[in-house]
């Protein structure tokens, strides 16, 4: 009985060994499909991280090509915003030294108007001045060169007129000065200084026209002579003459003697002009002799000769005046005010 159980105990064991053996393969099976779909969900796994990876790889190349282009785009723009800034410092500098000359003009200016502001003497004043002192050295001027009294005291005249226009007591002085010059100015004898030396150029002018000396008291030829001797008379004629008037005979001497008292008359012209008394009247008393003893100033052509050779001879030039006075005045008045103007800024 005892064996009949070991051997049925012994077959139970038999039988179910295969069972468990049939068992053992099936979950070895069943793990290596799992391995297997674990290692194809790993390896599928893998690929896709894999391919995604060079995606994301070639995806991340693109960005840093598009972000090295950026910023070399932004290069350049920063370059570029750097130039810019140098030349905006550039011109900031520029017109900082700009507004510093503006400034110093502007300072300048101001002290200019300050000056101005304070100066007592307008532009008007200014220029009625420069006026008053151009009249005052034109008429001056003109006296000197042309002797014309007349202008001259004209010039002087619209000076003081110039200067009475300011109504500025600091230059009563100046107009005292100028209404002295022009009192005489005036007091000079114009018209009898004209009239000698119109008086001179017509002596001149009327020399060719004067009688030689002995030539009224030439011999009459008779009326009862011939034709032939008449003729003959009146080629050559014979008188008497003194040893003095044989050197005048002949047109070449009068010539020469007219010439002598044509220049005698004209140096007495420019004595006359230059004021010089003595000269005027030695040379035409000189000419008053040549005349006389060259040619008959009784006769009644010379009449008029006669009597404008004594009006020439008694006529007594008079010193011209000298004004200046005035001039040299306003000019030292005019030095000092700009110098003590310069003083007080």
């Amino acid at each position: 009985m005892a064996m009949d159980g070991e051997d049925t105990r012994m077959n139970e064991v038999n039988s179910e060994h295969p069972a468990r053996g049939g068992r053992g393969a099936l979950m070895l099976a069943l793990a290596a499909l799992a391995i297997a779909i674990t290692t194809a969900i790993a390896v599928w796994y893998v690929a896709d991280a894999t391919d995604r990876s060079l995606q994301e790889r070639e995806a991340t190349s693109r960005r840093v090509a598009l972000a090295e282009e950026e910023n070399g785009q932004l290069r350049r723009q920063i370059s570029a915003l750097t130039r810019r800034f140098d030349d905006d410092d550039a011109l900031d500098r520029s017109l900082r030294e700009e507004l510093l000359g503006i400034s110093e003009r502007a300072a300048l200016l101001e002290q200019a108007i300050k000056r101005v502001s304070e100066n007592r003497m307008d532009s008007v004043s200014e220029l009625r001045l420069n006026q008053a002192e151009l009249l005052l050295s034109a008429g001056i001027e003109r006296l000197g060169l042309f002797h014309d009294a007349v202008a001259a005291a004209t010039a002087l005249r619209l000076a003081d007129s110039e200067l009475a226009r300011l109504e500025d007591p600091r230059y009563a002085g100046v107009r005292q000065t100028l209404a002295q010059e022009i009192a005489e100015l005036d007091a000079v004898p114009k018209q009898a200084y004209g009239e000698t030396l119109a008086l001179l150029t017509e002596l001149r002018v009327r020399l060719p026209q004067l009688p030689l000396r002995g030539a009224s008291s030439l011999v009459t030829p008779a009326p009862a002579m011939g034709r032939f001797e008449t003729l003959l008379r009146g080629l050559v004629r014979v008188r008497r003459v003194s040893p003095r008037e044989a050197g005048m005979l002949g047109p070449l001497a009068a010539d020469t003697l007219r010439a002598v008292v044509a220049l005698d008359l004209l140096h007495a012209e420019e004595a006359l002009r230059q004021q010089d008394a003595t000269r005027y009247q030695a040379l035409v008393g000189q000419a008053r002799n040549t005349l006389a003893f060259g040619f008959d100033l009784d006769a009644a052509s010379s009449g008029d000769v006669r009597q404008k050779l004594a009006r020439v001879a008694a006529y007594k030039p008079v010193p011209w005046p000298m004004p200046g006075a005035a001039l040299e005045q306003l000019v030292n008045l005019r030095h000092t005010r700009d110098v003590a103007h310069g003083i007080e800024r």
